[in-house]
């Protein structure tokens, strides 16, 4: 059986947030869902699926030789006043999973001792920090990024597409804004026959995680 080389694309919509009274809330209507996290602010979520079946039916491993993130446009915070010492902050995690990711207060941490998901079944996993800078109000940089996957191929027949946005700021204010932009997951790689046994202890493992 030939390997099949794959390109996987997959859109994660933007969040737009405002301070609303005691937290944060969407603008608009959106396909965003409300998590309080464990020792973090408000934050929300976003969840798709990616379909590999055709590869599941024909037998085939996805090895992943790079994955990374695009983005549509900058990190924003609304105009507001700044003192030093309490600037916005946007913190935005993506995880992929071959098995559902559980939406728990602890799952900025997936991966690690301190939820319950499964190192080895996180594919890509990554956490980008911006700030709003000081000199420039207007404007959000960089501060930290980090990643969390195992990269491990996949047999499953689903990758599962987490995101999720945590805004931050110390004294919140009605005027207070961040946009979290429009993500591109890209996922390139072969997929490839392995042989019997160790397809089947994959597929296997993969089941008994999604019990």
């Amino acid at each position: 059986m030939a390997d099949k080389p794959f390109n996987i694309v997959e859109y994660i919509p933007e969040l737009i947030v405002d301070q609303v009274s005691g937290g944060w809330g969407p603008t608009v209507a959106t396909t965003y869902s409300s998590i309080f996290l464990s020792g973090s602010p408000d934050g929300f979520y976003y969840q798709s699926q990616i379909d590999l079946a055709g590869w599941t039916k024909e037998g085939l491993t996805a090895f992943f030789s790079n994955q990374y993130i695009q983005r549509d446009g900058p990190y924003s915070p609304g105009v507001a006043p700044v003192v030093a010492s309490d600037v916005l902050q946007a913190r935005d995690y993506i995880i992929v999973t071959d098995v559902p990711l559980q939406v728990t207060s602890t799952m900025i941490q997936a991966g690690f001792p301190s939820d319950a998901s499964d190192y080895m079944t996180i594919k890509f996993a990554q956490c980008e920090i911006f700030v709003q800078s000081t000199t420039t109000p207007v404007m959000m940089i960089k501060a930290d990024s980090f990643r969390m996957g195992s990269g491990q191929p996949t047999a499953a027949g689903t990758l599962y597409v987490t995101r999720i946005c945590v805004p931050f700021k110390v004294t919140g204010a009605p005027t207070d804004s961040i946009t979290f932009p429009g993500l591109r997951y890209i996922a390139q790689g072969i997929a490839t026959a392995e042989s019997e046994l160790v397809h089947i202890n994959r597929l296997r493992r993969s089941y008994e995680l999604q019990q």
